[in-house]
């Protein structure tokens, strides 16, 4: 949403929260947004997850609506975007299901946790409770725990 190029393998180790949607969903996106931001709320003086948006709808989703979006929820998520190639192949990597009609994309919604190597240790529900998504991040950024969290 800043306009600069993002890859997630060139950024620095640390836990990542990711969501796929897109701007003009009314019905899931918003709530996990919230979510996102309140696991880095809760986190206090832990060092709270990067938190990524990527759109599904490119065509419509470009820089400044991606930025006008994210700036709802907080400061710290950042909106990601790419050709509609680029966006596929993401979102099958993480198997993320969209159907494309005639109008807005359906999409699933699932928050994915990455852990510090960028790699996907879990996949929650919307309906995770904060402290429970928290406790999970912790215990990555923790180190031992890790390979129990791995699916």
């Amino acid at each position: 949403h800043a306009g600069q190029p993002y890859a997630l393998h060139k950024q620095p180790a640390r836990t990542t929260l990711l969501f796929f949607g897109f701007t003009r969903c009314t019905q899931v996106c918003s709530p996990a947004l919230s979510q996102m931001q309140a696991v880095a709320r809760h986190m206090g003086m832990r060092r709270p997850p990067e938190l990524l948006f990527v759109t599904l709808d490119p065509l419509n989703d470009n820089p400044a609506a991606l930025r006008a979006y994210v700036a709802r929820f907080g400061p710290d998520i950042r909106g990601l975007t790419g050709t509609p190639t680029q966006i596929d192949d993401a979102a099958r990597r993480f198997g993320v299901g969209i159907q494309r009609g005639g109008g807005e994309p359906d999409h699933s919604a699932r928050i994915y946790l990455l852990g510090p190597d960028h790699q996907l240790v879990r996949v929650y529900r919307l309906q995770t409770p904060v402290a429970q998504l928290a406790k999970d991040i912790a215990s990555l950024q923790d180190g031992p725990q890790l390979s129990a969290l791995r699916p």
